[in-house]
């Protein structure tokens, strides 16, 4: 693992690894990243990130096969619209019949 630019990437990386896959305590994990992961004048945003990390929610994410542990992550959203229009496009005609009365009744008042 590198980082191109020297910012702690790497040591966050690494540090989050130990930590959600191995079991470290984020202590340990910090004391780690910090000896030599990077540049000192970079080091608080990595120590602010793991400081601040929900590790059970990232675990939680990683169990289910979520992409974020947020629910409106650019990701989260285009997986919903992925399947909502998988599940539309369906086969049948009365999907595609609901595919266009949800498109009607949702740009026709916007004027679209």
């Amino acid at each position: 693992m590198h980082c191109k630019h020297g910012q702690n990437r790497t040591g966050l990386i690494a540090a989050m690894y130990r930590i959600v896959f191995e079991g470290w305590s984020k202590a340990d994990a910090m004391a780690e990243m910090q000896q030599g992961y990077g540049g000192e004048a970079r080091m608080a945003g990595a120590t602010r990130y793991l400081e601040n990390v929900d590790v059970d929610a990232i675990k939680q994410a990683l169990a289910s096969g979520a992409c974020s542990t947020q629910t409106l992550a650019w990701c989260q959203v285009a997986q919903w619209v992925a399947k909502r229009t998988a599940d539309i496009f369906k086969g049948s005609a009365k999907h595609s019949a609901t595919w266009v009365e949800q498109r009607e009744s949702a740009l026709t008042p916007a004027g679209i």
